[in-house]
């Protein structure tokens, strides 16, 4: 997992400061903590009438290869529903609607330490 080693506003090596409980990255030129945040993600559980499920196979690390739900990391600008949409669209090359939400849980990834994952329903597709 990458850690951050340079404060994103000033440029200058971090130092580790407590603040709000938490030992944090801290800048001491800009005089602010860096707080890490988790990376937000929207899968698919994508049914069909007769209650099979879709999988597509990854094409990248990790687990390249492996069969997994369509879906992926959320871009700026982007809502939850937006990026599972654009995933579906992307992965397999199919449109759909969200019928639900299905819920919302974390997953430790060794890159990304926390990513916030949306999972969504989705049984009305073409494609």
């Amino acid at each position: 997992m990458l850690k951050k080693k340079f404060c994103p506003y000033c440029g200058s090596v971090l130092g580790r400061r407590k603040v709000e409980g938490r030992e944090r990255p801290f800048c001491l030129p800009c005089e602010v903590p860096i707080y890490e945040n988790p990376v937000p993600a929207s899968a698919l559980v994508v049914a069909d009438e007769a209650g099979r499920l879709l999988l597509v196979k990854r094409a990248v690390e990790p687990k390249a290869g492996q069969w997994c739900l369509p879906g992926g990391f959320m871009e700026l600008g982007e809502t939850p529903e937006e990026c599972a949409l654009r995933a579906l669209s992307e992965e397999p090359g199919l449109t759909g609607s969200i019928e639900e939400l299905l819920g919302v849980t974390t997953n430790q990834s060794q890159d990304y330490h926390t990513v916030l994952i949306m999972g969504f329903l989705v049984r009305d597709f073409s494609g």
